[in-house]
């Protein structure tokens, strides 16, 4: 499984010189699934054999899955000259389930990178629905769903085969980021920290900057979505 959450920068096809795209890639290797994430501003239309991403305009906040394609071809050799022409079956596996990328770039190193199938040779798998919000947040896959939060404060998970949404939660009010003094997450300030899972209690842990100006901790079941127990985390003063 590959993660990744750094800004690209890539050639700005309506001139003036190059657009930085912040987008959050998980290939999960166990699926041969890649989970691409935008900013929320330019959604990627990826073309990961030639290493380009390039923003396509005016589209929906949400997230495009291809998966790796590693066929395999097997060839039955004729017996005899007046045998039928040989005849090759290629093999692509199918979406299946059982991702582990429970944390920021996988692992506690933060590292980011696991071994995996070539990236030359991808296809579309889903597209899922329009989420309610920007997305910073580096998704988490785990069994057999895809873990990803809003700048909306509203955590979802969705199916690994499908796209489709098996459960979402709004933990609060987003800051509306024009009361803050600065930064550049418009147009509300919510889940922006990638969240994590204990895979052995089944619980996610979120962090939510929620309205007026306050962080809180949340821990939800991954299988349910349901709010177990929230608290304040910002220090005192």
């Amino acid at each position: 499984m590959l993660g990744l959450a750094d800004a690209e920068t890539v050639p700005d096809p309506d001139g003036g010189g190059e657009d930085p795209v912040a987008a959050v890639v998980t290939v999960d290797v166990s699926t041969n699934t890649i989970y691409l994430f935008n900013d929320g501003r330019d959604p990627l239309e990826g073309r990961l054999g030639r290493g380009e991403m390039r923003p396509r305009r005016g589209s929906l906040v949400g997230l495009v899955v291809l998966v790796a394609c590693t066929a395999t071809s097997t060839t039955i050799s004729p017996t005899s000259s007046t045998a039928s022409p040989t005849p090759t079956v290629s093999v692509r596996p199918p979406v299946s389930t059982g991702g582990r990328w429970t944390t920021y770039h996988g692992d506690r190193a933060r590292s980011g990178v696991a071994a995996g199938p070539s990236l030359a040779d991808v296809r579309h798998a889903w597209t899922s629905a329009k989420l309610d919000g920007t997305i910073y947040a580096e998704p988490l896959a785990i069994g057999a769903r895809v873990i990803t939060a809003t700048e909306n404060d509203t955590v979802y998970a969705l199916d690994a085969a499908t796209g489709a949404v098996v459960w979402s939660r709004h933990v609060g009010m987003p800051v509306d980021s024009a009361t803050l003094p600065c930064g550049n997450i418009v147009p509300t300030s919510g889940i922006t920290a990638t969240p994590v899972v204990d895979p052995a209690t089944g619980v996610l842990y979120v962090a939510a900057f929620q309205s007026p100006a306050r962080h809180e901790l949340f821990a939800l079941r991954v299988a349910s979505g349901v709010v177990l127990w929230h608290r304040p985390i910002d220090p005192p003063g």
